[in-house]
């Protein structure tokens, strides 16, 4: 008679199920890792227009400063606009595909099971309104200072970089911030929109710590390097990114138990996680 295989005590034990959100980031990355990997040449597709749209920008702005013609001040600002309006665009399209990559990410940190491809299709239909919305209003703040940043390119360094620094480290982790939201709530985009600003500037240390994860490695653009501007977007935003946002997603899903779930929603406060009896 055929023995029974007896299951060794090491291949599953509750001890073994995450109990906190850094043991579930383990247990994501170690069980899931493939699709991390997925993830990437999502978040790729999604910000290559973007990053050429940038990198073709950097060359006019480059050759404009070069020529220094009388009208460089004219010609700063017609490439902000222009930089702005292919940003618009691009922005839109990578909100597009954000919204089926988020719906994956709720998925993973709320520890249910999900089909990658079909869930990703999910998530644009369910998101699709919302994120258009959102990313619509984030393209056109983004234009607004990008030709604000042209028009104080040669006259003043320090407004540049403070606009620079309003955009990245204040508008863009809000926009995360309502983003995340839209894919857990079902309030309306304006309740939602005003929420994401009461959690934002409730928890401007865990704001802060968020956007250095996603942010700190583009640091690196500030070298005036080829490839550096071309193809580092490209490695950041297929290798690093997909992580990255698994930590921050994690970080918002406390911070969302926090100051709405405990409140409103009981049934989503630490969903994901083993509770023990």
């Amino acid at each position: 008679m055929k023995k029974e295989k007896v299951l060794d005590r090491k291949d599953f034990q509750l001890n073994d199920l995450p109990v906190n959100r850094k043991s579930l980031f383990k247990d994501i990355l170690k069980n899931q890792f493939f699709n991390i990997i997925i993830l990437g040449v999502y978040f790729l597709v999604g910000l290559l227009p973007l990053i050429l749209f940038r990198y073709y920008n950097l060359i006019i702005v480059g050759n404009i400063i070069k020529e220094n013609s009388s009208s460089i001040k004219e010609e700063l600002l017609s490439s902000g606009l222009n930089y702005g309006i292919f940003s618009l665009f691009g922005i839109v399209f990578f909100g597009l595909v954000l919204s089926g990559i988020l719906r994956i990410y709720k998925k993973m940190c709320f520890s249910e099971g999900y089909f990658i491809g079909a869930d990703f299709i999910e998530g644009i239909r369910e998101n699709i309104k919302d994120f258009l919305f959102i990313s619509l209003i984030y393209g056109l703040i983004n234009l607004l200072i990008e030709c604000a940043k042209m028009y104080f390119l040669m006259s003043n360094s320090f407004v540049y970089y403070l606009l620079s620094v309003v955009n990245y480290v204040i508008i863009f982790p809000y926009i995360i911030v309502a983003f995340t939201m839209s894919t857990i709530y079902s309030d309306s985009i304006f309740k939602k929109m005003f929420k994401a600003l009461q959690v934002f500037l409730k928890n401007l240390p865990i704001m802060l710590l968020i956007t250095l994860i996603i942010e700190a490695p583009l640091l690196v653009l500030l070298l005036s390097n080829t490839f550096i501007q071309l193809f580092y977007p490209m490695i950041y935003s297929f290798i690093y990114l997909p992580t990255s946002a698994l930590v921050s997603r994690l970080l918002l899903n406390y911070v969302f138990d926090k100051n709405i779930n405990k409140y409103y929603f009981p049934e989503l406060v630490n969903k994901g996680l083993y509770k023990k009896a």
